[in-house]
Parts: C-alpha cells; structure tokens; sequence
C-alpha cells in the first residue's frame, strides 16, 4: 500500500485498516445509519435539533480527531454506507417544513435553519470524497442546493446562502457532471442574483463566488471533454456575470480582502476570451481592479510604516517587505496578510484580462506599469503576490514593444534584476550560509511553505521574471544593454541552474533574446 501512495495511486476510495471488511461499527457508518432512520421515519422535519445533532455526528466523524488517514478512510466508510442520499433526504424534508410552516415562531424558524446549516455542512464535509459527488448528482443534490438558495433563508444573502455556495463549490470540484447540472439548470445564475444584493453578507458573496469559479474551471481530468469554456462565454452573455461581479466587488472593496479576492478568482476565470475581457474593461472593472491592487499596496506600506513608529522592528522588517510568511507565500495574516490577499487577487485577474491586446493599451495609459513596479518592491518577500504582479508584466509586454519600452523607464530593469538577486541571495542562505540568517531572504526564495515550483513559489516567481525579460527585449534590442549592464546573464543563468525544470526553456529563451550565443 506503501509503495503504490508513493508512485502516485489515487488510494481515496481504499480503506487502509487491517478491520477495513468490517466497518459497521465505525463511527462515520453508525452516524450514517442513524441519518437514514432519522430521514426514513419522518421525523428529520418535525425535529430540527435532532436532524442538527445527527449532522453533527457524522461531520464529527469525518474529522476523526484531526487525524488525517483516519479522516480520510472515515470519508470511504461513510460514501460506502451510503450517507449522501439519506442526508440530502432529510434536508429535503427540513426544507419542506420550512416552506410549510413559512410566518411561523421566529424561535422555530431559526431552529430549522440551524438545522439545515448543519446538514449543508456536513454534504460539504462528504464532498472531499469522488464517488461522494457522484452520488451527490444522483441523488438530486443540485436541485435541492437551488431550492435552497430560493428558499426565503437562502435569499436573505447570510449563512444558508454561504452554506450552499460552499456545498456548490465542494460538489463541483473536479466533477464535470455537477458543473454542468448546476449550469444547466440556472443555478449560476441565481448566484449572480445573490451577488448583486445588496443585504447578501461578505461571507456568501465569497461562497458564491468560489462555486462560480468552480463551475468554469476545467479540472476534472476524467471528462474529455470539458464544458467549461463554454459555460464561461455563456454566463458573460446570458446571466450578466460581469456585470454581477463587478457590482460585488465594488460592493466589497477592499474592506473585506478575503471576499474581494474570491469576487476576483472568479472574474478571472470567466474572464475566457478576448469579448469578455474587453467588456471588463469597458465595464470599468480594470478601474476598479487597478485601485484595488494599488489599494492594497498603499496598505502593506502603512503597516510597515506604523510598526516602524511603535517601535516593533522585526514586524516593522516584515511588513516592508511582505511578512509574515504564511504557507500560501501570500505574506501572513492580519492586516498585511489581506492586503497582500487582495493584492495577489487584483494583479491576477488583471493578468488575466491583459491577455486582450485593447487591455494592455488601456492598462499601460492607466499607470498598471508604476503600480507594478510599487507591488514588486513592497510585497518583496510574499511569492504569491510576486507571481502575479510579475504575470501582469509579462502578459503587458508580449508583443508590445512600446509597452516594454514604457516599462523600462518605469523601472522594470531593475525590478527584475533585484527580484532575481533577491532569489540568489536566499539560495545561497539556503544553502548554507547560516541557519539563522536571513528570515526575509528565506521567504523571498518562498519560504512560506509553496513547493519550490509551485504557484506561489520561487520557481514561479523565476519564470515570470524570465518570460517578463524575454518579452520586453525580444522587440526592443535597445533593451539588452540596460539589462546585461544590471547582471541579467549571470543572473538568468543562476535561475537556470536552480529552477531547471520550469525555468530552463524560459531562461533559454531570454538569454537568447538578449543576444547572448551561448544561450542553453
């Protein structure tokens, strides 16, 4: 069992107990049972606090204590056991009775939806589970997830809603039957509707944002043929989905950065041809995105200013250049950890949206290149932040050499080289020069916690500041110079060596450009 986790086997759907034949008694089995008598008997909708604590038990044996094999093998015994359908059964029937006793006891009515709450909940637990999701779709679990977002709970924009976007999100998640069934049947749609009230709180905002993302997101690697392209071209057409976006972002600001960056998650990813880019942009969505990214910039400097004047230097240190180092390599938490959350989420749908040739002009008039340049020096140590605003300098420049002109004299010469030695520096710490030295140059490097080459990573960071070279000299020979003279061939060189595999095509690539011959 051993070795097949370690070439890489999909062992989810494997209960790994020597007992593995027999898991009645397990706790996941026995909450599943108690669900199913619970949703056969009926009494799921005349006791909601029974319904409640019977969701709790099995979301609590799902958690195993934390543990995450025992969680992980409680989540096969509990889909074996078949608890989708009994669950979703007895939410069905709390529903009903919802809808039923509609003007009754204020008490009663929160009673139910606490217990419907807790239901979604725990369907969001199960959803971790492949043949969970499965089984979700052929139980109906997509309808019942829209009538509860119709329902008069779910369209007060609070917990219910934020229960069900999450559960929307789970089921969707590498699942192209569930992304096209709640397509299909306009539950997307009735998300964008939720977006663009004004009493629907941050919170189910964000869930809902994440099951938007989720339903045009091609990552099921089962379908052959993914939807998602064209669900994307039609909720920008038929369901108003820039629209709705945009009006939530606004709604949000950057008061609430983790909403914000959700709203933005999803955007960019719907944002999937050249039309929807540009009515973004004419919609002033790259506005409002371009705020926010030199919002959130502004916010991480007066952090780092305000813990220099109260005297705590090491945060005062870690602040300025990004701090923190949270395992997303996004710069910590707080204060500086949202804005250095909103500031990845501004600069990556507005790398998404510069892939349309009438964006980057208008970014580049717009002053994207400066607040690039301030993004690159304040977030100097949070990789995720990094990679995107490296990402946005590279789509800006690609095939536009007076961009990369224009980016020249706003200082990306050396923006990308100081990145570059920043990187080094940390690689040689890394590599011995003291364990103790150097808390910012390790999360320069994407210390944070990333892989080495994952998004978020020094490997990422590298290979946007390779492609961002390449693209600036490629048209712009008069470019090299500025660029050689700063230490670009030892340092691409360098980056090579450290990051061979996904850095060493694009670090060919820009030494080549730069007119170098020996350039592998």
């Amino acid at each position: 069992m051993e070795d097949f986790g370690m070439e890489g086997y999909d062992l989810s759907a494997i209960v790994k107990s020597v007992d593995g034949s027999n898991t009645d008694s397990h706790p996941a089995a026995q909450a599943a049972a108690a669900l199913q008598a619970l949703a056969e008997s009926g009494a799921a909708a005349a006791d909601p606090a029974r319904l409640a604590s019977a969701a709790a038990t099995l979301q609590q044996a799902l958690r195993a204590g934390g543990d995450k094999q025992a969680a992980q093998q409680a989540l096969v015994v509990a889909q074996r056991a078949g608890a989708v359908g009994p669950l979703l059964a007895a939410t069905q029937q709390a529903l009903e009775a919802c809808s039923d006793a509609d003007g009754s006891a204020g008490q009663n009515a929160a009673a139910r939806e606490a217990a419907l709450i807790a239901c979604l909940r725990t369907a969001r637990a199960l959803m971790a589970n492949q043949d969970a999701r499965g089984a979700f779709t052929r139980e109906r679990g997509c309808e019942l997830a829209q009538l509860l977002l119709r329902a008069p709970a779910g369209q007060a924009g609070g917990a219910l809603a934020t229960a069900v976007g999450a559960l929307a999100e789970a089921a969707s998640f590498r699942d192209e039957e569930n992304k096209c069934r709640f397509v299909d049947i306009g539950f997307a749609s009735d998300l964008f509707r939720l977006m663009e009230q004004p009493n629907t709180t941050p919170a189910a905002t964000a869930a809902a944002a994440g099951a938007l993302r989720a339903f045009v997101n091609a990552d099921d690697e089962r379908s052959t043929g993914s939807k998602c392209f064209a669900h994307a071209r039609g909720l920008a057409k038929s369901a108003g989905a820039v629209g709705a976006l945009l009006a939530a972002l606004r709604r949000l600001g950057g008061g609430e950065a983790a909403a914000a960056a959700a709203v933005m998650a999803a955007l960019k990813q719907i944002a999937a041809n050249d039309d929807i880019c540009r009515e973004v942009m004419e919609s002033g969505g790259t506005d409002t995105l371009l705020v926010l990214l030199r919002d959130a910039t502004s916010a991480r400097a007066g952090g780092a200013a305000a813990a220099a004047v109260t005297g705590e230097q090491e945060d005062a240190d870690d602040a300025v250049a990004g701090g923190g180092g949270s395992r997303d390599g996004s710069g910590g938490g707080g204060v500086r950890g949202a804005a250095a959350d909103l500031a990845r989420g501004a600069a990556g749908a507005l790398r998404q949206l510069a892939n349309s040739d009438a964006v980057k002009s208008q970014l580049a008039e717009a002053g994207a290149l400066e607040a690039i340049m301030r993004a690159l020096r304040v977030f100097a140590d949070a990789p995720a932040v990094q990679e995107e605003a490296l990402g946005l300098l590279t789509a800006l420049t690609l095939r536009m050499p007076a961009i990369s002109s224009a980016a020249a004299d706003a200082g990306a010469v050396e923006a990308l080289a100081s990145v570059l030695e920043a990187q080094a520096a940390a690689a040689a710490t890394a590599n011995g020069a003291g364990a103790g030295a150097g808390k910012l140059q390790q999360r320069a490097a994407g210390g944070g916690g990333a892989s080495a080459n994952g998004p978020g990573s020094a490997g990422g960071v590298a290979r946007q500041a390779c492609m961002a070279v390449r693209n600036m000299v490629v048209r712009n020979p008069e470019l090299r110079a500025p660029f050689l003279e700063r230490g670009a061939e030892a340092l691409l060189r360098g980056v090579k060596a450290r990051h061979a595999d996904v850095c060493g095509d694009v670090g060919s690539a820009a030494l080549r450009d730069l007119g170098l011959d020996q350039y592998q």
